[in-house]
């Protein structure tokens, strides 16, 4: 109980701070969330389709995007991430991420 309350006052906290720059979303499917932004890393777990996940910024092409999901974070192809633009459910995209106050981040694999 005490876990579930601490996870909602984190995603609240996500929520109410716009300076925090991170997005909340939906995966479209079943998606493996992985240790980098390719499908060459391995896969830390897979995200259940319709799972909220928090979208903390994608690589400049805006295919690969560094996400969290429950105690797990990692990187999620964008062709899996669905936000709410304009009143409506969409596929995240180049022309909809910046709307949508999703950031370019960098990938440094150190």
């Amino acid at each position: 109980m005490l876990r579930r309350l601490f996870v909602f006052l984190a995603l609240a906290m996500v929520w109410a701070t716009t300076a925090s720059a991170s997005t909340v979303a939906v995966s479209t499917a079943n998606v493996n969330l992985r240790a980098g932004p390719a499908t060459s890393y391995p896969v830390v777990t897979v995200v259940p389709q319709g799972s909220r996940i928090v979208t903390h910024g994608c690589v400049a092409d805006y295919r690969w995007c560094d996400v969290a999901f429950g105690q797990y974070r990692g990187w999620v192809s964008a062709s899996y991430i669905q936000v709410i633009y304009k009143g409506g459910p969409v596929v995240l995209s180049s022309a909809v991420a910046p709307a949508v106050g999703v950031t370019v981040v960098s990938y440094n694999r150190v």
